[in-house]
């Protein structure tokens, strides 16, 4: 019977060792894999072989979420019969604002290709209010990767709504936002400071947003 065992035992390990030697495999049956190994033989050679091979995991996970973070779609245009399309990403941080608005909540940078107005980068809270003079607009300061930060021209929104502002200069921005991996914005809010909300932007990929007809 022992021997019986130890052979079932013999014959998981080396399942599972394929299963973790395997590049192909996605990474989070790879790293199920070394947790059963150390699991059923922690001692093994095994074992040791699959704890060596965690930092190549970790690397293939990272890789495999990159732009994840991304969200796109396509909404329709009524009006056109085309449809526009935007990609978002909401803040890895939160801010709370005080009463009536209070309450963790994260900032949105959304870039939108309309068939009627064009493209825009949008920045977008859930609640509060962004100050922006409809005759002169406003400004944020942006800080892509480890770069000096620089200020932005905006424009409010023209259904008057103070939770969003529309950057200025869509291509400079979208081409930025193509090379770094992270992105700051500082915005002023009103009876709320000046909060820098962090974004990561890495694995933004423009194809996604080719308009349809």
């Amino acid at each position: 019977m022992a021997q019986d065992s130890a052979e079932v035992i013999a014959a998981q390990l080396a399942t599972l060792t394929a299963v973790v030697n395997n590049a192909e495999m996605d990474p989070a049956s790879r790293r199920t894999a070394v947790d059963s190994i150390l699991l059923v033989a922690p001692g093994s050679d095994a074992a040791n072989a699959a704890r060596a091979m965690l930092p190549a995991i970790n690397e293939a996970e990272r890789i495999a979420s990159i732009g994840k973070q991304w969200a796109y779609r396509f909404d329709a245009d009524k009006m056109s019969g085309e449809s526009m399309a935007i990609a978002s990403v909401a803040s890895s941080n939160t801010i709370s604002l005080d009463f009536p608005y209070a309450g963790a909540q994260r900032g949105r940078i959304g870039l939108r290709n309309h068939p009627r107005w064009g493209r825009d980068v949008i920045f977008s809270i859930e609640r509060g209010q962004i100050p922006c003079s409809s005759w002169d607009g406003c400004s944020v300061k942006v800080r892509f990767d480890d770069e000096k930060p620089f200020i932005v021209g905006a424009s409010r929104a023209e259904d008057g709504s103070t939770e969003a502002v529309f950057l200025r200069g869509y291509a400079s921005l979208e081409r930025k936002i193509r090379a770094s991996k992270k992105m700051l914005i500082e915005v002023n809010i009103y009876h709320g400071g000046s909060p820098i909300f962090e974004f990561d932007i890495d694995g933004f990929d423009p194809q996604r947003m080719k308009p349809r007809g």
